[in-house]
């Protein structure tokens, strides 16, 4: 008896560590897929802003901001099944930035003051730390800080 129920726990355990793994790569695919798009949606948004700003050659259409807009929030809702609450709510203040950016360019390019352009600078800025910040978050729930920018 004594022998079946050792076998019992170490069966337990086995199943238990499987699971834990199997999540740990669910919760770094996901990670990694928001990490991603978000990054690409926020290079377009300061790429358009320093055209708007500086008058540089990068064309930003608005099907390609709408597109990677989408694919940050499509990868959010799924990193939403894995996530922490921590990483989550710094990962959502990341993207309501973003979408912030974007709505305030799309009022100044359909004739908005141009005050509007201070508070863009203020949001794209903050983004830089915002997505920093995001990105310690993920690889402190993986378990892999201290690695530096890649």
């Amino acid at each position: 008896m004594a022998e079946l129920d050792h076998t019992e726990r170490q069966w337990r355990a086995t199943m238990l560590a499987e699971q834990h793994r199997h999540r740990s790569s669910e919760m770094k695919a996901a990670y990694v897929e928001l990490n991603r798009t978000a990054r690409i949606f926020q290079s377009l948004l300061q790429r358009h802003f320093r055209n708007l700003t500086e008058g540089t050659d990068f064309a930003v259409s608005p099907e390609q901001e709408d597109e990677a807009r989408n694919a940050a929030r499509d990868a959010y809702s799924e990193a939403q099944l894995f996530g922490t609450e921590e990483t989550l709510t710094v990962a959502s203040d990341f993207l309501g930035n973003l979408y912030a950016i974007h709505r305030l360019m799309m009022k100044f390019e359909n004739g908005g003051e141009a005050g509007v352009l201070d508070d863009v600078r203020t949001r794209v800025e903050r983004s830089r730390s915002e997505v920093r910040k995001m990105r310690d978050s993920m690889r402190a729930d993986l378990g892999i800080l201290g690695q530096g920018d890649r």
